[in-house]
């Protein structure tokens, strides 16, 4: 699977919503989805069980691409880290740890906006 990933222009993970508008729309993706999640978005995706996937972390440090979707939309992954990071130093953003869902997350946030390198 590391192959596909690698060599793959897009991945999309898909946890939730239209399936097929998601796929329609990914051309738009390079641009960066500029629709941005709320609060409680961001908390659901960081909190999904998705992220406790151990095979998930080579689906995201490989892709050249990555992105999600969600009921609310499709969006670039390293955006919504970038969102995330913006998130967490916001007086108001809820940083008690989640358990490994939390902990994955960030992990791969940190590869995606390359603050760290993963290998897979």
């Amino acid at each position: 699977m590391g192959t596909i990933y690698k060599y793959a222009n897009w991945v999309l993970m898909w946890l939730g919503g239209d399936y097929e508008s998601a796929i329609q729309s990914h051309s738009t993706l390079p641009s960066r989805n500029e629709t941005a999640l709320d609060e409680r978005q961001l908390l659901w995706l960081r909190e999904h069980r998705y992220w406790t996937r151990a095979w998930i972390t080579q689906e995201v440090a490989l892709a050249v691409h990555p992105a999600i979707c969600t009921e609310s939309g499709t969006y670039d992954l390293e955006g919504v880290f970038r969102q995330q990071e913006e998130a967490a130093q916001t007086p108001n953003w809820n940083l008690e740890a989640t358990g490994t869902a939390e902990s994955a997350f960030d992990l791969l946030s940190l590869h995606v906006r390359g603050l760290i390198k993963l290998s897979a």
